[in-house]
């Protein structure tokens, strides 16, 4: 082969090498909503369109095994509530999710399963925007006052810790801006009305696929309170 051939062959492959990469990016950036998955469709549990829009977006965004999100609707005590949280536990700890609900099973708050993983308070923090209102403002009060001072203690309810998860998901997942999160959550609106409505404004409409079941009144209901309330004990000091 003459020296100018195997040049010319040399840049198409190149060519074809580059132009592969740039579509298989462009693809990777649409993925998520092309390859996203209906998990409520396999779940038995009562759900209503929000409740199954909740479980959805939650779920894909943290690209969980189906099987994990069926064991996890089966043993949960309140699924749609749980699961979330449980999903961001395991990505964060990296984590199988199986081991945070086993975790959960024998009763421990999320606090101290989070806690027990060693993960900073930070990024439970890390999308609350500033001075925000309720059910946020005095958790991050005291996380701002004293996030320097290693020796210090945050309690947070389950509720107020979900707060804080959910609001992550929807900003994160769904775009939603996280003062108007935390705008709708002071005015007593539940994650899954906020996630439903959002996710129908992405998509155009209702979730697609078969329901997982009837709509029961508020399926899988949050944590009793719905992470309003002060939290207790907030500032004490950790054992030295």
């Amino acid at each position: 082969m003459s020296a100018p051939a195997s040049a010319d062959r040399r840049r198409s492959c190149s060519a074809a090498t580059v132009a592969a990469a740039i579509v298989a990016v462009l693809a990777a950036g649409a993925g998520w909503a092309r390859a996203e998955i209906d998990f409520a469709a396999s779940l038995s549990i009562p759900l209503d369109d929000d409740g199954r829009a909740f479980i959805n977006v939650s779920s894909n965004y943290y690209h969980a095994d189906p099987d994990v999100v069926v064991f996890a609707s089966q043993r949960l005590r309140r699924p749609v509530d749980e699961i979330p949280v449980a999903l961001f536990i395991a990505d964060q700890a990296r984590r199988p999710p199986r081991a945070v609900i086993d975790l959960r099973l024998s009763g421990k708050s999320w606090l101290d399963i989070y806690v027990s993983f060693g993960l900073p308070y930070a990024v439970l923090f890390a999308d609350v925007p500033p001075d925000p209102g309720p059910p946020y403002g005095h958790a991050w009060g005291y996380w701002k006052k004293h996030r320097d001072n290693p020796r210090s203690r945050i309690v947070l309810t389950d509720g107020e810790f979900a707060d804080l998860v959910n609001l992550r998901i929807a900003h994160r997942a769904l775009g939603v801006d996280a003062r108007e999160v935390v705008r709708l959550r002071g005015q007593g609106r539940p994650f899954r009305v906020i996630t439903g409505n959002a996710y129908r404004a992405r998509h155009g409409g209702k979730p697609e696929g078969k329901p997982g079941g009837k709509s029961a009144g508020k399926p899988g209901g949050e944590p009793k309170g719905g992470g309003k309330g002060k939290p207790k004990d907030h500032g004490k000091p950790g054992p030295s």
